[in-house]
């Protein structure tokens, strides 16, 4: 019985997979002479982060409830999308893995072919179908990092390092499989490798250890990410490709390069995001920029020796000297609590929430918001858009916006959006 429910489930996930009218290079997002297409036509957008899209989804799916119109967690994502399609965005960015604590339940179910089809695939496919019902297109965060097979002896290190590990041959049967079930839906605008993988390297030259755990150095990941990228190239010719990655720590260099803790100068951390991408197979440079009360990060300033801020012009220099437009897959202006000192440091101000339009965080996602726009970059989504999860709506300090609750804030989104637009002169 087992065995024929299976067979049954498979048939259906091959069904699945070829129900999706056939796409050409025009329905995806490319770039021509550094400027993003999309429909044959420019494209230029800041848009939103869903996070909690996928994550809900698979939250009524795992406790065994089913995905129909008159479920209200169904209901409540429609009308998300339904309302940022209405206010004219065209794509938001989501994550199509289960993170955090609840990795080692997502395991369970992903290692069993019966539950992958009847919970995980159950979700996603509702993810899918709503997508596509609001004409939303999804830089769809594939969550490579997570296929860490501990079981195995295996830590992040040996999934990054080494192509015949368990938590490699994991990995690639994921990729195989999602990307065959998907490449032929309009929803998928852009595969993202995995969320900040940039962050793990080189914590502690020398050791490579975080809470007794190996991790990668900055070489081997930009192995890994080729890997990656080819492996997701054997089943989809047409889709870019993007890293994930946050900004690169400000002393990325001295780390990966040196072996030291210091700041980077500007030419060494450009250097850096050269080694990164030149001849990567990424078709875009993507940095997650969150703005605090200055606007950007420290380097070390080669002529006075004190500090320089990397701010979003000199983001827009490296990507033009590696020749890949910049794509901000996080941004915005985040509340912290008066303890951050990097937010609320001496003659210092900033914001505690966003509230229902909490006045400072209006002042400050305006900026936020100003800069963004000023900066000329193309395509941004803004951290983030609605979360229904009970943790983030109890937070005092929550980050998540929408038209109901913080609808001046939104409108602040709405309007920068069609600026941008207006300034590359793309309807």
């Amino acid at each position: 019985m087992y065995k024929l429910k299976f067979l049954i489930l498979i048939g259906l996930s091959t069904f699945f997979q070829h129900s999706f009218a056939k796409i050409s290079r025009t329905d995806v997002l490319s770039v021509q002479n550094g400027k993003y297409m999309l429909d044959g036509k420019q494209f230029a957008e800041i848009s939103f982060n869903k996070f909690d899209l996928f994550w809900s989804l698979w939250g009524e799916a795992v406790n065994g409830r089913a995905l129909t119109d008159d479920n209200l967690v169904v209901q409540r994502q429609q009308k998300a999308l339904s309302d940022l399609s209405k206010a004219g965005f065209k794509t938001i960015r989501i994550f199509g893995a289960v993170h955090d604590s609840f990795y080692k339940q997502f395991k369970t179910v992903y290692s069993n072919p019966e539950k992958r089809e009847s919970v995980y695939y159950k979700a996603l496919d509702k993810v899918i179908e709503l997508l596509e019902k609001n004409h939303i297109r999804a830089v769809f965060s594939l969550g490579c990092d997570i296929f860490v097979e501990e079981e195995s002896g295996d830590n992040l290190r040996e999934l990054v390092n080494n192509p015949n590990s368990a938590s490699r041959k994991s990995l690639n049967t994921y990729l195989d499989d999602i990307v065959k079930r998907y490449k032929n839906s309009n929803a998928i605008l852009m595969w993202e490798v995995t969320n900040e993988l940039t962050l793990e390297w080189d914590i502690q030259p020398g050791t490579l250890l975080v809470n007794g755990k190996r991790h990668p150095t900055m070489d081997e990941s930009i192995i890994f990410y080729k890997d990656v990228i080819a492996r997701i190239r054997k089943n989809d010719t047409l889709r870019m490709i993007n890293n994930g990655g946050s900004m690169l720590r400000e002393s990325v260099y001295n780390l990966s390069v040196n072996k030291k803790w210091g700041m980077d100068s500007y030419p060494q951390h450009k250097e850096i995001y050269h080694k990164v991408f030149d001849n990567s197979g990424f078709g875009v440079l993507d940095i997650h920029y969150y703005t605090n009360s200055n606007p950007g990060y420290f380097l070390k300033d080669e002529i006075t020796g004190g500090k320089m801020t990397l701010n979003l012009p000199l983001y827009m220099k490296i990507a033009e000297s590696v020749k890949l437009p910049l794509y901000i897959g996080e941004y915005g202006a985040l509340p912290r609590p008066k303890t951050d000192k990097k937010y609320w440091g001496e003659g210092q101000e900033w914001f505690l929430t966003f509230g229902n339009d909490d006045l400072e965080a209006i002042r400050y996602v305006q900026r936020a918001a100003d800069m963004l726009v000023d900066s000329g970059v193309m395509f941004t989504h803004w951290w983030c858009y609605q979360s229904d999860r009970t943790m983030d709506q109890n937070d005092p300090f929550r980050m998540d916006m929408d038209i109901e609750r913080t609808p001046k804030l939104f409108q602040i989104v709405v309007d920068a959006n069609k600026r941008l637009k207006e300034k590359y002169g793309v309807k």
